[in-house]
């Protein structure tokens, strides 16, 4: 057997294993637990709660995952009329990054990030895109995506470099 199929047998198959595996309890009590943690969040923008408070849609009334079937409904309308920081749950300063829909079919919807929303964001694509396809450090990435103000390019770029892959933009 040669070093290289040595390293293979190695390599675990789980970007981020201890969440990855987790016994379906385990993972429900998580996905509950972000849930709440999401709708405190949302309650600090004022659309957002007025959407939730005409739904009662309350943190501590969710009982389980199940609830978010009861979630109000946000249209892509909702969002414009929201443009551009009308949606912000965090102060603009705390943003680094802006990404714009390409408006074709109406005003664009802006979408903003954080610091911690691009690491997240890095991770899933590793996670969900790369890692799970096969991706590893040792490759080389070659970004066809789109940059710009479209989100699609810079979340493939933000993952293969979370991954290590020597990334050429294109």
């Amino acid at each position: 057997m040669c070093a290289m199929e040595k390293d293979n047998l190695n390599e675990s198959i789980y970007w981020k294993k201890e969440t990855e595996i987790l016994p379906r309890s385990e993972l429900e009590g998580l996905q509950l637990k972000r849930l709440r943690e999401t709708i405190t969040r949302a309650k600090a923008v004022p659309f957002y709660n007025e959407k939730l408070k005409a739904t009662s849609f309350y943190p501590d009334r969710i009982a389980s995952i199940d609830s978010i079937r009861t979630l109000p409904f946000i249209t892509k309308g909702d969002l414009r009329n929201q443009f551009p920081y009308g949606l912000l749950a965090v102060p603009l300063e705390d943003c680094i990054r802006v990404y714009a829909s390409s408006g074709t079919t109406g005003r664009a919807v802006a979408v903003l990030h954080t610091e911690n929303d691009i690491e997240r964001w890095s991770n899933l694509v590793v996670d969900r895109c790369l890692y799970g396809v096969g991706g590893r450090k040792s490759d080389i990435f070659q970004n066809m995506a789109d940059y710009g103000l479209f989100k699609g390019g810079m979340g493939f770029h933000y993952g293969a470099q979370k991954l290590g892959a020597l990334t050429i933009p294109i």
